[in-house]
Order: structure tokens, then C-alpha cells, then sequence
């Protein structure tokens, strides 16, 4: 019931327009903020090492969100971290407002992970941050518990009076893309979607992939999306090498990416590996995999949400970081297990868990009480 007026930059879009109209509610307003001129977008590159991408816009948005704010009776400020800029702007608008939200889609800004030169500088300055939003913030939103721990951990304040665990909900059903999958008849295809940076372990999913692949010639890994250089001249030694897929795909569109996840006969889903016995993070893309019905292949800390949901509810594969040995023994047993038809019982339980009818009533309850 509630209006939702949205303020976001002008950019190129990366989508076609059809797919944007189709995914974004025709009930939302939007407001458009320009992207800077040159000279601002010259210092937005210099500081974009310490506040992230898009920071050039900045003082528009904070200009075009106070007068979004005037237009309506007690307003909710929602902004999120990624881009961490979004964050800042909702800091230099919140008095503006009845009461700010400061949403914490991944636990912690991206340069936080990072190993540049530059790190040891950027991260002081992320962490200040950080405890400034918590501070000020009067509700603070995660995408689960593990993240107000790890976030806890790295500011030294505690915020669990007033955080809220919301978390991702699956895609909608979208109309068919145009991606097409070629596969031969006795294929198993397994795909993964996304980038396969360092800290997703690419190592031990494309090893364990391709000795899969070396005992089960039938089994074909599609990975959509950049893979370091480095990590594929690694695997070049196998015997199977010439048979692992790799597209370099920028932006899968979403129509794409859902018809992929319905053809192939296992999603694999890479968390990141911070070096901790937890994860304090889910995937957007976790509810979009096990929502397809199609087996799940999972890689994760053995403490995290993600893990715990793949028990829960069955048809897949957990393995913790450890050996591609163990990435390929999950192939194959997933390989001996293979079915045509998705378990219609254990679909329905995981898109009740990422139901907006589940996950929004409690938000919308907390946000109720912020108006009081």
C-alpha cells in the first residue's frame, strides 16, 4: 500500500527497454538524476578508489532526493551499499525525512574485499563510514543474520536493536528471452552465471568440473560470465579442457539468464570466500537458481545462509571450500542422480521462502513502526 517514488542516475542502459518495463512496477516513479559533467566525472574518478562507483552524482541525487522528500507527508528514506555511494546520499538526506532505512545488500563496501595498493588507505575510511551510517541510520536492513554479525566484527558497533533481516526474493516469471541452448541428448549440462573472481574460488569449481568432466564425458560446465585469465591457463592441463565453456558474457539479461537456468540440468551457485568459518552473505542469484526447480550445485562456508536453506530443503549439492575433489564428487553424484523433471514439492518450498509473501509483511510491519 505504500507509494514508492525512486530516484537513480541516468546512464546507458544495459537492458533492453521492454525487459525494464517488464521488471520494474509500473507503480513506481522515478526521478532521474544526471550523471555529472566531465569535470565532476574527472574527480568522480579520482574518488571513486574510496567511495565506490557513481560517486559523481552524488550531489545531484542528494539535490533531486530533498525535493523528491518535499512532495510527500512523513516520507521513509530508503538507500542501499552497493553502490555504496546510494548510502552516503541517504545520510546527507535524512533529515529530510521521517525516518531513514540504509540497506546493506552485500555486508560491507566492495573495497573492504579488495587487495589493491591502495587498500590499507580506503579501508579506515570505508569503516568510518560505516559506523556512521549504523550510528544515524534508524533501521538498518541485511539480507541475513550472518551479516550483522560480520558487520558487528568489523565496526565495533552494535545495531541488533534496530536491524532487519530482508532478504532477496525470487525473480519474478519472466517472458521468454532469446537464448537458445544446443545440447546433445545424453548431455548433463551444469552452468554457472556470473563472474568467477578470485575470492569465489575459481580454482576448485573449474578443477572439479573438469575431472568430473574427465570421468563422465557426457557432463558439460557452461560458465557465463569473466574468468581470470590466470585461473583458466591453470586448467589448461586437463585432458578435458577443450570441452569447458566459457562465455564472456558482460550482462546477461534477465530473460536470458531465467531460460538458461531452466535448460541446463544443474545451477551452480559460488559464494565469496572471506576466510571465515561463515558466510555473511546470500547470493542474489540463490533464490533464482533453486527457484528454477533444477538441482543446485552450492559452494559456501559451511556456516552460511545459503548452506543451511540447500540442507533444509533438499535437491543439490553443499560443499564447503575444500578440494575440487569434493567439486567433482558433488558433479557426479548429482550426474548419477539426474532427473527430467524438477520435484514440484521442494520448488514450491523454496519459493516460499523467497516469497514476497513471506519476506515483505515483517519489513513492512518494522517500517509501520518507524512512523509512530
Amino acid at each position: 500500500g505504500a507509494r514508492v517514488h525512486l530516484v537513480a542516475v541516468e546512464a546507458t542502459p544495459t537492458l533492453a527497454p521492454d525487459i525494464v518495463t517488464e521488471v520494474l512496477d509500473r507503480r513506481i516513479r522515478v526521478t532521474y538524476v544526471p550523471a555529472g559533467r566531465r569535470a565532476s566525472r574527472f574527480a568522480g574518478m579520482v574518488r571513486y578508489q574510496y567511495h565506490g562507483a557513481h560517486v559523481e552524482w552524488m550531489r545531484s541525487a542528494i539535490a533531486a532526493t530533498r525535493e523528491v522528500l518535499k512532495q510527500y507527508s512523513n516520507p521513509i528514506l530508503l538507500s542501499r551499499a552497493c553502490p555504496w555511494i546510494s548510502n552516503f546520499v541517504g545520510y546527507y538526506c535524512r533529515d529530510r525525512a521521517k525516518a531513514w532505512v540504509a540497506h546493506f545488500s552485500d555486508p560491507f563496501p566492495p573495497h573492504e574485499w579488495q587487495n589493491h595498493w591502495y587498500s590499507r588507505f580506503v579501508r579506515p575510511i570505508n569503516r568510518c563510514w560505516a559506523r556512521r551510517i549504523l550510528r544515524h541510520a534508524d533501521l538498518v536492513t541485511v539480507t541475513c543474520p550472518n551479516a550483522i554479525r560480520y558487520i558487528e566484527e568489523k565496526t565495533g558497533v552494535a545495531f541488533r536493536h534496530k536491524a532487519e533481516v530482508v532478504t532477496h526474493l525470487a525473480l519474478p516469471k519472466l517472458k521468454p528471452g532469446n537464448f537458445r541452448l544446443e545440447r546433445k541428448p545424453d548431455e548433463f549440462v551444469v552452468a554457472h552465471i556470473g563472474a568467477l573472481m578470485v575470492r569465489r574460488r575459481p580454482d576448485l569449481l573449474l578443477k572439479g568440473a573438469l575431472l568430473a568432466m574427465e570421468r563422465h564425458p557426457q557432463i558439460r560446465f557452461l560458465q557465463y560470465g569473466h574468468v581470470d585469465e590466470g585461473i583458466l591457463r591453470l586448467s589448461q592441463s586437463s585432458p578435458a579442457f577443450g570441452r569447458l565453456e566459457i562465455r564472456h558474457v558482460e550482462n546477461l539479461s534477465p530473460r536470458d539468464a531465467t531460460d538458461l537456468r531452466n535448460y541446463v540440468d544443474v545451477n551452480v551457485c559460488v559464494d565469496t570466500d572471506f576466510g571465515l568459518p561463515y558466510s555473511p552473505m546470500i547470493l542474489l542469484k540463490y533464490p533464482h537458481s533453486v527457484c528454477a526447480g533444477k538441482p543446485l550445485l552450492m559452494l559456501s562456508s559451511e556456516d552460511s545462509e545459503m548452506a543451511r536453506l540447500t540442507k533444509k530443503h533438499g535437491g543439490g549439492e553443499f560443499v564447503p571450500f575444500s578440494t575440487a575433489g569434493a567439486v567433482a564428487d558433488a558433479i557426479c553424484r548429482l550426474f548419477a542422480q539426474r532427473r527430467s523433471q524438477p520435484d514440484l514439492g521442494r520448488l514450491a518450498a523454496y519459493q516460499a521462502e523467497f516469497s514476497p509473501e513471506r519476506v515483505v509483511p515483517a519489513f513492512v510491519q518494522r517500517l509501520e513502526q518507524l512512523t509512530k
